[in-house]
């Protein structure tokens, strides 16, 4: 008889209405709670990431991940003939089984849950997974990421019936859709009786089934998860510094001239990432002005010992100002070694500024926008804009001047609707450049 599948989902937020799932951790267990297979996967939420300080999940990471469209058969390969185990588990199954829906994708009318908190809020008086499992002494390390939560609640599953078997009844429900509400809820109706019953939820689990497309593999594919992303990341943020490294090893020509390289290249750091095309751009246009491979090295020096001298020019960096120059420096195929020497080098009376600011035409009664999570609250920004003569607006139009975007990957309505319309696209710390500018 086939087990119980226990899942955990990172959320773009709370409500499952309108929020959407980020990463799906589920881990198998056979009829005897051993376990049989662990599986996760970052999903592309298809709009803007938020609650990055709870899961830690960013724009960047889920780019390259599927939609859950595109999980929908290996999820239905996962879950078929189970039923289904989640900590507050009235979040993980409408998340699910909502998203689905929305995606056209059929799910089972009915399905038999195990909610491990009615458990954990009976035996050991706790609710969060995180004190149950202090409580139970289960080690849950990388809390909030997807499989680590689901393998913490399958071992609490497991203690919590090596305490009392027969508490099962009081966290298990039929889930069903709400004939008025449209979300799923447990039904009041019981699902199982007293006497066996671990054996009664897997036989109610053995008649749920889950759709496959006719093509759908008979296991499910690797999922595409945190560490899958972050080798991406690392890989993306290199590729200018692999481009470069085909330029040709030749004598510097003391008639070569970078600016044009430095222009194209501050108008591609303007929302700090270096996608594919800007970075084979920048390349051709190094190749096109004869520059040789150490000329570049210097250009891109150059314009980090620039952005150096601006966090320095009000006399103070910032924590901030420190990461985006770090950051700046991996994207041009330099090291965080070579930020911090760029940022000690440079003065404390600088005055100079990157490009950016002065290059980007902004004017007072310009219409600003901003999008995602910044560093600081939306409202100090707003001020800052007010402040330097912009005027900030709620949405992307054809008058809107510049969008803010906190992560420069986000999938959010705003900025592809920008990037369709042509809006300059910054990111916050240019913002700040342009406001000091035009204050």
């Amino acid at each position: 008889m086939p087990g119980l599948a226990v899942i955990d989902l990172e959320t773009t937020g709370r409500y499952f209405s309108k929020d959407r799932i980020l990463e799906i951790g589920v881990v198998l267990l056979d009829a005897d709670l051993r376990e049989e297979l662990r599986w996760s996967t970052l999903v592309n939420p298809e709009r803007a990431v938020t609650a990055h300080n709870i899961h830690g999940i960013t724009a960047t990471d889920v780019q390259a991940a599927p939609t859950l469209r595109d999980l929908a058969d290996d999820l239905a390969v996962l879950l078929d003939g189970r039923a289904v185990a989640a900590h507050n588990a009235i979040f993980d199954v409408n998340f699910l089984l909502l998203g689905l829906q929305r995606d056209g994708i059929a799910a089972p009318n009915r399905l038999p849950v195990l909610d491990t908190m009615r458990l954990s809020s009976r035996l050991f008086g706790a609710r969060s997974l995180a004190q149950a499992c202090e409580i139970a002494s289960i080690t849950l390390d990388n809390e909030h990421t997807a499989q680590a939560d689901a393998l913490a609640t399958a071992e609490l599953l497991r203690r919590s019936l090596d305490l009392d078997l027969w508490e099962l009844p009081h966290g298990t429900h039929l889930y069903e859709p709400h004939p008025l509400k449209g979300h799923w809820h447990p039904a009041a109706r019981a699902l199982i009786g007293e006497t066996e019953p671990l054996s009664e939820l897997l036989a109610r689990g053995a008649s749920t089934s889950w759709s496959a497309s006719p093509a759908a593999a008979r296991t499910p594919s690797a999922g595409y998860t945190r560490s899958a992303a972050a080798h991406d990341r690392r890989r993306a943020e290199g590729y200018l510094a692999s481009l470069v490294a085909r330029l040709p090893m030749v004598d510097d020509d003391p008639d070569s001239d970078a600016g044009p390289y430095l222009a194209l290249l501050d108008e591609a750091l303007e929302d700090r990432l270096i996608s594919t095309r800007e970075a084979e751009e920048l390349v051709l246009a190094a190749e096109s002005l004869g520059l040789s491979r150490s000329e570049v090295a210097r250009a891109n020096t150059a314009y980090l010992s620039s952005l150096a001298a601006a966090a320095w020019a009000d006399g103070v960096v910032t924590d901030h100002e420190r990461s985006d120059v770090e950051h700046v420096a991996v994207l041009l195929g330099l090291t965080s070694a070579d930020a911090r020497e760029a940022l000690d080098s440079a003065s404390s009376s600088a005055e100079r500024r990157t490009q950016s600011a002065s290059r980007i035409a902004a004017a007072p009664g310009d219409r600003i926008v901003f999008t995602g999570e910044m560093s600081r609250p939306r409202a100090e920004l707003q001020r800052l804009a007010v402040g330097a003569g912009l005027v900030p607006t709620g949405s992307i139009g054809g008058r809107t001047s510049l969008l803010v975007i906190a992560d420069p990957r986000s999938q959010s309505g705003k900025a592809r609707k920008a990037r369709d319309l042509g809006v300059r696209v910054i990111s916050e710390q240019v913002f700040d450049e342009v406001c000091a500018r035009m204050a």
